[in-house]
């Protein structure tokens, strides 16, 4: 039996709408697009876990949806990619990043999410439920993209559980308090994020 790869993070919605680009309207200087066509993928931890999906590996993500029409659009689209989703259903609004594209150029995108950290009772429920796939996972990845989900103490858990039962713990951080992920095995910013947390710009001598 393949080992788990459990993925615990922010799940996100990404639509992208795609149209056409025939005039400027004359209420502003900006782009009137008319849709032709629209789709709705996995977005954020959900991703990341098709992703993995893909390369064959035996994957369960956790994670909070909204009780919204948008969290369970994510819900049917989880359950076509074939992902085990073992996550709870919380009162946060399922974060929605809407890309409209005209002539293949993107225009702009509209987000809807709601940032704020899971209560305590939403962490309680979240740790309970992932407790099981924590204790079996042969790697954890935190996918954190600062909506919520990764708390602190959800972060702490997974590391604290996953090297008590000889499992690695991998970041991909969005947070610049790295408190949060203390101890684990890897933690894998760009170039960006890595300049927040050391508080500064610093130079890029890669492609020299």
């Amino acid at each position: 039996m393949k080992k788990i790869c459990l993925v615990v993070g922010d799940i996100i919605l990404d639509k992208y709408l795609y149209g056409i680009v025939s005039r400027i309207s004359p209420e502003a200087p900006i782009p009137i697009v008319s849709i032709k066509n629209e789709t709705e993928m996995l977005g954020g931890a959900a991703n990341v876990a098709a992703n993995l999906k893909g390369l064959g590996l035996r994957v369960v993500l956790c994670s909070v949806s909204g009780n919204d029409y948008e969290g369970k659009v994510l819900n049917r689209l989880m359950e076509e990619k074939d992902i085990a989703y073992k996550g709870i259903q919380g009162d946060k609004r399922t974060t929605v990043k809407t890309r409209i594209v005209g002539q293949n150029q993107q225009i702009v995108r509209i987000d809807k999410d709601d940032v704020r950290e899971l209560n305590q009772e939403e962490e309680q429920l979240l740790i309970e439920n992932l407790q099981i796939y924590a204790e079996q996972a042969e790697c954890i990845i935190i996918s954190d993209y600062r909506k919520g989900v990764c708390t602190k103490r959800v972060c702490q858990y997974l590391i604290e559980t996953a090297h008590k039962h000889g499992g690695k713990v991998l970041v991909d951080p969005k947070q610049s308090d790295w408190s949060r992920y203390y101890n684990a095995d890897i933690i894998k910013p760009n170039f960006g994020e890595f300049c927040a947390v050391a508080g500064k710009v610093l130079e890029n001598t890669e492609n020299d």
